[in-house]
């Protein structure tokens, strides 16, 4: 048996076809002893598949193609203006073949440079009616340009390609990208394949508004006092045109509204604006401030204040400050582990001497105050937590009722409570005249009290907030209100409270 031997033959030189001119069609329809206005044309070879298509001008390879069909279209890369003498070969693993050679003329002219027509502001209108030289309230403004149909309006800011639009007639409007708020600078150029025009630049500034944040407080003047910011809201006032002090932007509208309706706005004409109220009645307000813009409208700042303008803190026979009985008058009750408290007078205090956790899970567990007076639940050690959750109510099964005060003793003790405690154990006008349900939690700065979030059937789902400060027989309270069921828990100053 004999060896055969397999001799491989250099392909034969490639079959020039045709050219093809972008400028005028996609087909091999140019004549190559004509110019061509397209700086880069394409040409046209046959080839045998598998072989590789080569095309040179000087010794220097533009384009190489390899054959998956018997024909084979080259895009030429860019060529400058003037003749181009092009060897064209056909390589595979036995060598190269005979050169084509194709000269071909080119002829491209560039487009000229787009002229400015105008630029529309969206936010005003949708016509080209913008002066560039002012800023912008719209992110995506337009411009229309001059163009050439068929070519390409690129723009540029800085290196980077904004955006690229075909133009269908002879002037192009661009619809820019979103912009950022400041100034930009902007190129922009015409493409075809003769290639790129010269740039037309543009300078535009962005100012489009942001929508506000609420505006922060900084202060509150009563006439009647002084004219210095220091009320604080929750207080009561004599002046029923309180004057507000706080953050707007310039331009801003503030507009305030008194429990839901709008009495007043103004525009900010300074970073701190100082706004006299309009003259509010007697009684309890609950004043929201917001501020808007174009953009939209902020969150509102409330303020929550008591307004008696005939000069009384309040009517003669409604003080606020009527004192709680001190504390050293009231009866005290020690209660064991296994110990009920039921009072039997009107100002009693149940000193609880075991840890609260483990006496409420006692059977016999039971706290009760009476239906008159003031009564106090006394926490006798350190580090305990009184958990009010599901203790509370108003019925004889109720662990704790009739007990409108809790004194966690200052001994790094806490309490956790919601508005269905402050309902089950609160009474009305109680310490300070003002139509809420309220009860008080004693203590200091070790003590700490935990207002918790609890949704109740018919009472409007409202967060506690601060209601400024109450003074009850000579002891300083903070003041914390749940709006929704119109009650109040006021605790010591000192207390760390948490709201949750």
């Amino acid at each position: 048996m004999s060896d055969k031997m397999i001799i491989a033959t250099a392909p034969v030189t490639p079959a020039y076809l045709g050219l093809i001119d972008h400028s005028i069609s996609e087909n091999a329809n140019a004549d190559s002893t004509k110019p061509v206005h397209d700086a880069n044309p394409a040409i046209v070879i046959a080839g045998t598949i598998g072989d590789t298509i080569n095309v040179y001008e000087n010794g220097h390879l533009l384009a190489s193609v390899v054959m998956t069909d018997k024909y084979a279209k080259i895009e030429l890369p860019w060529l400058s203006n003037g003749v181009h003498h092009l060897n064209i070969n056909e390589s595979n693993a036995a060598g190269f073949s005979m050169p084509l050679n194709v000269t071909l003329t080119v002829d491209a002219v560039a487009p000229a440079t787009p002229a400015y027509v105008g630029l529309i502001d969206h936010s005003i209108s949708d016509y080209v009616d913008t002066d560039i030289t002012k800023p912008v309230h719209d992110a995506n403004p337009g411009i229309v340009v001059t163009s050439a149909v068929g070519d390409t309006i690129n723009v540029y800011e800085g290196n980077h390609l904004l955006t690229s639009v075909v133009a269908t007639g002879t002037t192009t409007k661009i619809e820019l990208p979103r912009l950022s708020n400041g100034v930009h600078h902007l190129n922009i150029n015409e493409s075809n394949y003769a290639g790129f025009s010269l740039p037309l630049t543009l300078t535009l500034t962005v100012d489009v508004p942001v929508a506000p944040t609420a505006p922060s407080l900084l202060g509150m003047i009563d006439h009647t006092i002084d004219n210095n910011w220091n009320f604080n809201p929750g207080e009561l006032s004599n002046d029923p045109n309180p004057t507000v002090v706080l953050t707007a932007r310039i331009g801003d509208v503030l507009t305030v509204s008194d429990n839901g309706v709008v009495i007043g706005s103004i525009v900010a004409t300074s970073e701190q604006m100082s706004w006299t109220m309009p003259t509010l009645a007697d009684g309890r307000h609950s004043l929201t401030i917001t501020e808007s813009n174009g953009a939209g409208t902020s969150d509102p700042l409330t303020l929550k204040l008591t307004v008696y303008a005939d000069g009384a803190i309040v009517p003669a026979d409604t003080t606020p400050d009527t004192p709680q009985p001190a504390a050293d008058t009231n009866v005290h009750v020690a209660v064991g582990l296994h110990d009920a408290f039921v009072a039997t007078g009107d100002h009693q205090t149940a000193d609880l001497n075991v840890d609260p956790a483990a006496y409420f899970k006692q059977a016999s567990a039971h706290i009760a105050g009476g239906d008159a007076g003031v009564h106090t639940l006394h926490l006798t050690g350190s580090n305990e937590v009184l958990d009010l959750t599901s203790l509370t109510g108003k019925t004889a099964a109720a662990k704790i009722s009739g007990i409108e005060v809790i004194d966690l003793g200052g001994h790094t003790n806490s309490v956790s409570l919601s508005i269905v405690d402050v309902l089950n154990l609160g009474q009305t006008d109680l310490f300070q005249y003002d139509g809420n349900k309220q009860m008080i939690v004693n203590g200091s700065s070790g003590d700490t009290v935990d207002l918790l979030h609890a949704k109740v059937a018919r009472v409007a789902d409202t967060d506690w907030e601060s209601y400024g400060t109450a003074n009850v027989g000579g002891v300083e309270y903070n003041v914390y209100q749940h709006e929704g069921a119109q009650a109040e828990l006021l605790i010591q100053q000192g207390v760390h409270v948490v709201v949750h």
